[in-house]
């Protein structure tokens, strides 16, 4: 990977805002293949926008996302700056400004998507994601929480936090978090997975009259 000492040095002055507007460069046919099957399709790859080079899937995206397709190439674009992360070798500060850069892409889907956008609990728990491996857990609890808000039966961000609050050692308070997802998601296989490593006790909790409620209420 080319190392983007321009770009670096541009992060490392607070340019963030600026950076969502720089995409990948050099992103190579093993890179891609990483990607969510969409990304191909979205501009800025081998096509264009919705008015020029259209990608002939384009239609297909736009009917099972809608509208807010074409700005979800910058998430594609953060998914591979948080792969480049990862690579061996890296100087922290080159870490930290990808970490950057993906979070300014993820909340540039944010801000140019409808509200009713289905994959926005998935972009908000994907920048929380960055901004715990950025070291920012502030930022990542209200990341988090704006997925659970948009979709409160979705697992992931009540995982990925519950995790956050376990390294924190903070066990108690992270069990209690995922009982909040157990409430509502109460035979997800990933929340009792991840509540049992931390020493919970699943089926005590499913007898038990908060989860009792929870389940009568959520029954139509």
């Amino acid at each position: 990977m080319i190392r983007p000492s321009f770009f670096l040095v541009c992060a490392m002055l607070f340019c963030e805002a600026a950076s969502a507007d720089f995409k990948p460069q050099n992103v190579t046919a093993g890179e891609m293949a990483l990607l969510p099957e969409y990304c191909p399709d979205t501009q800025g790859f081998q096509y264009g926008d919705q008015h020029y080079n259209t990608s002939p899937r384009a239609a297909y995206w736009v009917g099972l996302m809608g509208k807010s397709f074409w700005a979800h190439h910058h998430y594609c674009w953060a998914l591979i700056y948080i792969n480049r992360a990862k690579a061996a070798g890296l100087r922290p500060q080159e870490r930290e400004a990808l970490y950057r850069w993906a979070i300014n892409d993820y909340r540039y889907v944010v801000q140019h998507s409808t509200p009713d956008f289905v994959l926005l609990p998935e972009v908000w728990t994907r920048m929380g994601e960055a901004y715990v491996l950025l070291g920012a857990n502030g930022s990542a609890f209200e990341a988090f929480g704006a997925a659970r808000r948009i979709k409160p039966d979705y697992w992931p961000p009540y995982v990925r936090w519950a995790d956050v609050l376990a390294r924190l050692g903070k066990r108690t308070e992270a069990l209690a978090h995922l009982e909040e997802g157990l409430q509502r998601m109460p035979t997800e296989r990933a929340l009792i997975e991840a509540y049992e490593r931390l020493g919970g006790n699943h089926a005590r909790f499913a007898r038990s009259p908060r989860a009792a409620a929870s389940a009568a209420s959520a029954t139509p």
